[in-house]
């Protein structure tokens, strides 16, 4: 049976971030999911680390050359599987009940084809928060925010029904 959900991790040279964000998606509560790491021809040791990991959850794709970020999702997003899609950047990190509650808001929500979360930034040499993105939690804000073309969603921290993202043009929304 495949997962439930598919999180999407584009990677370039992300080294020194990439085992934190890997074990932040391992850490779920929420466990039905398979990890999608794309390598955008990473340089770096970056690969090394992916392959030290012996999770049969993780499918590590390897781009020739370095087709960038948006590219490198859709690429992820062609062999996925799951019924959710959720971004992940290879410098980012997931609280560990990410996964469970949105699954659990769009089950609750059919209406709705989306969920973001708001995030906290850190300075690359501290642990101490440099600043906070919130986005409108209301359906009317974020609705106005998207068809005024501003940003409403912490890209990495989405997730998406997987039907309806695969049946947009994913240039467009996967920037």
């Amino acid at each position: 049976m495949p997962p439930r959900v598919s999180v999407l991790m584009p990677l370039h040279n992300c080294e020194i971030y990439v085992r934190e964000a890997i074990d932040s998606i391992l850490a779920q509560t929420y466990a039905d999911f398979e990890l999608i790491i794309v390598d955008d021809a990473s340089t770096d040791g970056s690969v090394a680390v992916i392959e030290s990991y012996h999770d049969g959850r993780i499918k590590l794709l390897r781009n020739s050359t370095n087709l960038g970020a948006a590219l490198s999702r859709n690429r992820g997003l062609e062999v996925s599987c799951g019924a959710y899609i959720a971004m992940q950047d290879a410098d980012d990190r997931s609280m560990p009940t990410r996964l469970a509650q949105q699954v659990q808001y769009l089950e609750a929500h059919p209406e709705l084809q989306a969920v973001g979360t708001w995030a906290t930034a850190f300075l690359d040499d501290t642990s101490s928060p440099s600043c906070r993105h919130s986005h409108p939690t209301d359906t009317r804000e974020i609705a106005d925010a998207l068809i005024a073309r501003k940003h409403c969603f912490t890209g990495a921290s989405l997730m998406c029904r997987a039907a309806e993202l695969k049946r947009l043009d994913r240039a467009l929304f996967i920037a």
